[in-house]
């Protein structure tokens, strides 16, 4: 009916009991074998445009750790952190320190195990730089339900731990100077919350502990 689809062919030779030769011609249409490959190039499309729409670093393992896909943050990352290209296919074990490759493992398998969670790393190689980061680890499955792989989002919090970790120090700097204080000294928020307290203080308010003070406001 002049209709045209794709067939894909195959040779087999066959040789008779006479010594004469056949060729054997095998031909397939290929229709349905070539509208499943356009639907698994439509979803990579669609999962690559998906990952790079978002600015922290997504990257998606196999059950052997080695990738099958990533965004470019995650690629700008890895050379940061490691000084190293990342390729497809490749482990990643095999871009990151011993140490912490072995931190990551476990992670990896209680995400293939099927469980979902988010932790926070301290990663990378001396020699290039090491960052914070807050990675949260899904069980990837296929349409069956089967646990295939696992996808990672890691977002850079070292600006964020900084921030905390000076924060800590102002505070351990404030509370050295009331606890060797012989004055009375009492801090409070902007609601009059207390804060932090001087041990001299503490009888002036009836109290012995600075656990029973501090958050009560001055008014009660």
């Amino acid at each position: 009916d002049g209709t045209k689809f794709p067939v894909g062919f195959r040779t087999k030779l066959f040789t008779e009991s006479n010594g004469r030769e056949h060729t054997i011609v095998i031909m397939r249409d290929n229709s349905e074998l070539n509208t499943a490959k356009d639907k698994i190039k439509e979803q990579h499309s669609t999962l690559h445009s998906l990952i790079e729409s978002i600015s922290n670093a997504v990257f998606l393992l196999d059950r052997n750790y080695c990738y099958t896909s990533f965004n470019k943050a995650h690629v700008v990352g890895m050379k940061a952190i490691y000084g190293k290209e990342i390729k497809l296919g490749t482990c990643l074990f095999d871009y990151q320190t011993k140490e912490d490759a072995k931190a990551a493992k476990p992670n990896l398998d209680r995400a293939l195990a099927g469980e979902t969670f988010t932790e926070e790393s301290y990663t990378g190689d001396e020699l290039h730089k090491r960052l914070f980061y807050e990675i949260t680890h899904h069980p990837v499955k296929d349409d069956g339900g089967n646990i295939i792989g696992v996808s990672i989002e890691a977002k850079d919090i070292t600006a964020r731990k900084k921030t905390e970790d000076a924060l800590n120090e102002s505070e351990a700097l404030y509370r050295s100077i009331l606890n060797a204080s012989p004055d009375d000294i009492t801090i409070t928020d902007l609601e009059g919350k207390i804060l932090m307290i001087s041990p001299s203080s503490l009888p002036i308010w009836g109290y012995q502990h600075e656990e029973e003070i501090l958050g009560r406001s001055l008014s009660e």
